[in-house]
C-alpha cells in the first residue's frame, strides 16, 4: 500500500500543479481582477481554458475521495473524523454548483 500512496500523492501533487497553473495562465494571473467581476459567458479561448479547468478541479473533488479509502485501508480511523467526511461529502456538491451554472452560454 506504502508503494501506492506514493504514487497517488505523487499525480494529486502533479495535478494540483497543473490546475493551478491553468488557473494563472487562463485569467488569476493575466486579467482576471480579485475584485467581484462579471462572469465572462463568451466563446473565447481563455473563457474556454477557465471552464475547462473548472471542470478538471470539480473531477479532481472525487480523486481526493480516495484519502479516505487510503486511511481506512491503513486502519487509522482517527484520521477519518466528522469534518473529513463533510468536507469530502459536500465539496463535490459545492463545486458542481459552480462548474454547472458559471461557465459557458
Amino acid at each position: 500500500l506504502r508503494k501506492v500512496l506514493i504514487v497517488y500523492n505523487a499525480i494529486q501533487v502533479v495535478f494540483s500543479a497543473w490546475l493551478f497553473y491553468e488557473a494563472c495562465a487562463a485569467g488569476w494571473a493575466t486579467h482576471y481582477s480579485l475584485r467581484c467581476q462579471p462572469v465572462d459567458y463568451s466563446q473565447s479561448p481563455t473563457a474556454l481554458r477557465m471552464a475547462r479547468g473548472c471542470w478538471w478541479y470539480f473531477f479532481s473533488k472525487f480523486t481526493e475521495f480516495f484519502d479516505t479509502f487510503f486511511f481506512i485501508m491503513r486502519k487509522r480511523y482517527d484520521q477519518v473524523s466528522t469534518l473529513h467526511v463533510i468536507h469530502h461529502g459536500i465539496m463535490p456538491a459545492s463545486v458542481w454548483w459552480g462548474v454547472k451554472f458559471t461557465p459557458g452560454s
